[in-house]
Order: C-alpha cells, then structure tokens, then sequence
C-alpha cells in the first residue's frame, strides 16, 4: 500500500470532501477516488462513507485514520527538516568593536555591506582595546576594530589616524592649543585603568605624570564631567563628533593620534566572505 493512498484517505477526512481534496492536493476528482478505492482494496474494509454534502469516517475508518494522521505529520516534520537542511546557509560575521566606531562607523558600514549582501548575519561584540583584541587572538571574534599595533600573531590592518584632542570645559580661557604639560596642572579625567589606553600613552610620551582626580569606565561620563567644570581630559576625535556642543575641544601640543585598524582572526584572512568584508570597509569608510 503506497502513501498516496494514505494522503489522499487523509485529505478528504480534513477538507469533508473528495472535490476539496482534490484541489488541495492538484488533481482530479476522480484520481482521488481511485485512490481511495485502492485502500479500500488493500484493507478490506471501507474507510469513507461518501455523499452529496461530503465525507465521514467508517467506524474502522475512525480508528485508522489516527494513525494516518501521525503518519501524515511525520512526513510534515521530515519534509521541512529536509527544508531547512538543504537551504544555503546562512552566513554570520562577527565583530568586534569599542564605542566611537560602534556609533559612528560601524551602522553605516552594516547597512552598506546587507544591501550588497542579503541574508548576512551580524554578531557585535563591544569592548575596550583589550577586550577586542583578545576576543581577535582568542577566536571569538573574526574581525576586530582595534587601536594599532596590538600584541599577537594575527593581521592588522591600519584604516585611519584619529587625532587626540584636549577636552576642556566650554569656558575654560585658552586660544589655540593646548600644551600636554598643562595635565600636571589641571584637575584630569581619565578613563579606568584597563580602557585608558590613550591618554596614558600621551602623558607617557611626554614624560608627565597627571593630576588624575577622576576615573570613570564611560567615555560619555568623561564629557559629561568635563561640561560642569569637573576637570579636563583626553578624547579621540572620533569619538566627540557630534558631543562637543558644550565643551570646548583644541589640539594638543605636541600634537597627539591614535591609529584605528582591523586586526583579523589567524586563519580568517582567507575566508572569502571575510576579505570581502574588509575590502568593503576600506572602501566605504565613513569619515
């Protein structure tokens, strides 16, 4: 006994008719009957009792019928794991990112990249430098946006050179630059140990030792801070584009930069779907 047979029996018991089953199942009237005299054949018994307004169970059709109908979900079940398993996979990049390229870089290039790419998957993952960075040597990530160079046999890439700006507040009496100096003078606000990894390496190349008087893990805390006259501080360029309307931001002398690239997870470099990652963002840079 085949499963059409099964089918078709099964069809007619849900829609209440031969012609209803018929059209579900694209064919006609009389193929469906056939059918279902086939079953009745091979059972030895009759299954539907059929009339001018439809179909009804037999009493041993009954009993039959709860059977086919957990055969019929079976094959509902197989059928769309079969679907699911033989659909092109769908593709997932993650990255890794700290806060100024997460706000004003990294929206832009993920619509970018979906418009050209449909059915792309994203995972972000945000940090400090560090945070970053190990996530990249660790294989959590398959691309990073990082503050060159870091430690670690992976390749990196440099994108842009973000200028470091002094942050001062908005009446703070100065005309143009600020000397790196003045931070032993000044009430500082830095960032945590583990993220302030620029400012640091500033007030180290200048061989000074600041006057920190405030440590925060939030870079927006830093401007926040620094607008009610708290102290000033050190920020990237990047990361105040837009948020310096009530502080007032200068250059520092010597001047001072950061150097934002992408470090690649060893063995990504040569994902197809990664490099072309990576040449879009290097073309499509939203500086």
């Amino acid at each position: 006994m085949g499963f059409k047979q099964y089918k078709a029996f099964y069809t007619c018991v849900e829609t209440g008719s031969v012609s209803d089953a018929a059209g579900r199942l694209g064919c006609s009237q009389s193929a469906i009957s056939h059918l279902l005299a086939d079953l009745e054949e091979e059972t030895g018994f009759s299954v539907l009792i059929r009339n001018k307004g439809g179909v009804r169970l037999t009493e041993k059709g009954r009993l039959l019928y709860e059977d086919v109908k957990q055969l019929m979900e079976s094959e509902a079940k197989v059928s769309e794991k079969i679907r699911v398993l033989s659909a092109p996979e769908q593709k997932t990049i993650r990255i890794g990112t700290f806060t100024s390229v997460a706000v004003h870089w990294l929206p832009a290039l993920i619509k970018g990249y979906e418009v050209k790419n449909h059915g792309i998957r994203f995972e972000i993952a945000d940090g400090g430098y560090k945070d970053i960075a190990d996530a990249v040597k660790k294989g959590k990530v398959d691309v990073g946006f990082v503050g060159l160079p870091i430690d670690g046999k992976c390749k990196q890439i440099p994108l842009y050179k973000d200028r470091l700006l002094a942050v001062l507040p908005k009446n703070y009496p100065l005309s143009g630059t600020f000397p790196i100096k003045k931070f032993t003078e000044e009430r500082v606000i830095t960032l945590t140990d583990d993220t302030d990894w620029d400012s640091r390496r500033v007030f180290s190349q200048a061989g000074i030792q600041p006057n920190i008087k405030y440590r925060t893990s939030d870079d927006y805390a830093m401007i926040a801070m620094t607008e009610q006259g708290l102290g000033v501080c050190v920020m990237p360029e990047l990361l105040l584009r837009g948020r310096d309307g009530n502080v007032k931001t200068v250059e520092l002398d010597p001047p001072a930069y950061r150097t934002i690239g992408l470090a690649i997870t060893g063995g990504k470099e040569s994902d197809p779907l990664i490099e072309d990652f990576i040449g879009f963002i290097k073309e499509n840079l939203p500086l």
